[in-house]
């Protein structure tokens, strides 16, 4: 298992690309500029985000999230997936999207540094 530090496992990366480094290294780019705007957006909008919407996007999140590699937020993705089908209050909802959401930074904040 080749973790970069303490968040971010590149193995399925690895694997998926073949060890080739410079598509792995594409890989994590894609994900940092998609992640960075669809977790950005979910944080400006977290206040008025409808539960349908935030789900939606809460699950298309998941694979990008497993493939990059980021230990921890998968789980946190389907909790607020669960949450939202199980009808939880709204502020539980928002408070594992924040942990979501910071956890998505310090993960991004690695992979960057990986990429040098």
């Amino acid at each position: 298992m080749e973790q970069i530090n303490k968040l971010v496992n590149l193995s399925f990366l690895r694997k998926f690309t073949n060890n080739d480094e410079e598509k792995l290294k594409h890989y994590i780019r894609v994900y940092l500029s998609t992640a960075e705007k669809m977790f950005g957006d979910l944080d400006k909008n977290r206040d008025s985000i409808s539960m349908e919407e935030l789900y939606t996007r809460v699950h298309s999140l998941k694979p990008q999230t497993t493939y990059a590699g980021i230990l921890g937020l998968p789980e946190i993705l389907i909790e607020i997936e669960t949450s939202i089908k199980n009808k939880a209050e709204r502020a539980e909802i928002i408070e594992k999207l924040d942990r979501a959401i910071h956890l998505n930074q310090r993960g991004m904040e690695e992979l960057q540094t990986y990429l040098g």
